[in-house]
């Protein structure tokens, strides 16, 4: 484990790590604070000082899940942050919005990214995960005020313990993702299943209804002229409750 006081992006410091060493085993990248943090498309996260838990998780390639298991690894690992956040906030209903974010309500408090970043000298990807977690940050930016919230502005929680738990819920993920049985409890979260949604998908917009998650973890949407689409990838970019 390593740990900053702040750096521009935990990711990035990861990302460095698998491309000028050689991972055989996980390490974790933790900071207090990041500069220049990033999430999906490259978007900003907002990570300020003492507010929050960032880090960033490298995967050595015996453990980094391939390409065509990607969907159900991210989603696994949704529940894995699900449910170490329950064990310290059980009064917070946190739901799951597809394919990579956690809610309350209709904010998000937790982002979630994989990258499977190449090691020259392993000649093998690794993933790279990243956590981004709002804990007591009161203050966003004005373009986040509206979607984006602390999950306790008023409290506060053991940074380290709650780090440890997240780390043995993501060990448990890396092992039983692709046995498909963190669906179930992805699904019993879900934020979006049964909603109307709008999902803009290279370049193209898919309007419908979510009928469910499926077992490859692809977002299913039945349109109005009741034709499914199964997504493996896709923003969702509005949500009608």
């Amino acid at each position: 484990m390593i740990v900053k006081a702040t750096t521009p992006s935990t990711q990035l410091l990861a990302r460095h790590y698998v491309k000028n060493q050689r991972p055989n085993k996980s390490i974790a990248f933790f900071a207090d604070q990041q500069t220049a943090a990033y999430g999906k498309g490259g978007r900003p996260f907002y990570a300020p000082k003492n507010t929050g838990l960032y880090f960033s998780l490298v995967l050595p390639p015996r453990l980094s899940p391939q390409l065509a298991n990607i969907g159900l690894f991210t989603t696994g690992v949704a529940v894995a942050i699900r449910r170490a956040l329950h064990t310290f906030y059980p009064y917070h209903d946190f739901r799951l919005k597809w394919v990579n974010d956690l809610y309350i309500e209709q904010q998000k408090v937790a982002g979630i990214l994989n990258e499977l970043i190449f090691c020259p000298a392993l000649d093998q990807s690794c993933c790279v995960l990243g956590i981004g977690i709002n804990l007591t940050t009161t203050t966003f930016p004005t373009k986040l005020q509206s979607v984006a919230r602390a999950i306790d502005p008023n409290g506060s929680v053991d940074r380290n313990r709650l780090a440890a738990a997240l780390l043995d819920q993501l060990t448990y993920t890396i092992f039983h993702y692709q046995d498909g049985r963190l669906l179930t409890d992805y699904r019993a979260h879900s934020l979006l299943i049964g909603h109307c949604v709008r999902v803009v998908m290279n370049h193209t917009v898919i309007l419908g209804t979510v009928i469910t998650i499926d077992d490859h973890a692809r977002l299913v949407i039945e349109d109005d002229q009741h034709r499914f689409h199964h997504l493996a990838s896709g923003d969702v970019t509005k949500i009608i409750f």
